[in-house]
């Protein structure tokens, strides 16, 4: 009863800060307010192997509210307990508000990440690296292709008597350029915590923090991210 009391209050208080932001948000352009909601769905292929997809549709608080949408397949291998290897595509939706050609731009992108985890008594520590290629479809020259590698840092504490324990994670994205120096692109922080439910369901509330650097005039999102899971049992 607890945690569902706990629940309807941070679904107010990300509604909130949602009708917050769509009022306040012409008095500083470098700073923009998105939603992320999402869909995962996990299959244990063996004990090894998970089969994963995710749906997710992103809103804004500026321009035209629809943002990105898109749909992901993974793969996961998990040889070990603290070693993770993942594989992704992901085919996204993205809506361009922005100067003379706007309008919905298709996009494939596939990823690869090394995932390693730890525990220290209450503490679960993870580390990412990760490199993804976006290509817009149709378009190999567009200026909108990139390549990147993602190194993320995450964080839980598990609390005793408690079961929404909080989760923090930073991650940093890198460029995949020649030049070193103008490489380093933006960073994402995340604070939130992971609400599990019945028949191996569960509920991802996150605030993220995001900001370009390098730029002159850089940009600010702030993320409110809702994240419904489950995993399908295998049939014998």
């Amino acid at each position: 009863m607890k945690n569902r009391y706990l629940i309807m209050f941070l679904l107010g208080v990300l509604s909130c800060g949602t009708l917050y932001a769509q009022q306040n948000d012409n008095s500083y352009d470098a700073e923009k307010l998105e939603s992320w909601n999402g869909l995962k769905v996990a299959y244990p292929f063996s004990k090894t192997v998970t089969f994963a997809a995710e749906a997710q549709l992103r809103l804004k608080s500026f321009g035209n509210t629809y943002s990105q949408a898109f749909l992901e397949l993974q793969t996961i291998y998990e040889p070990f307990k603290s070693l993770e290897l993942g594989l992704g595509y992901r085919n996204i939706d993205s809506y361009d508000d922005v100067g003379k050609n706007q309008g919905h731009e298709n996009f494939h992108r596939y990823s690869a990440y090394v995932l390693g985890k730890m525990a220290v008594k209450r503490w679960d520590f993870n580390a990412r690296i990760q490199h993804q290629t976006k290509r817009e479809i149709n378009d190999s020259s567009s200026k909108k292709n990139n390549s990147y590698w993602r190194t993320k840092l995450g964080f839980k504490y598990n609390i005793r008597n408690w079961k929404l324990d909080p989760r923090f994670a930073v991650e940093f994205f890198m460029q995949d350029r020649f030049d070193p120096q103008d490489s380093y692109n933006k960073f994402r922080a995340s604070f939130g915590t992971r609400v599990n439910l019945k028949n191996k369901r569960n509920l991802v509330i996150k605030y993220l923090f995001e900001e370009s650097v390098n730029k002159t005039n850089p940009l600010q999102y702030h993320i409110l991210s809702l994240s419904y899971g489950l995993s399908l049992k295998k049939s014998n």
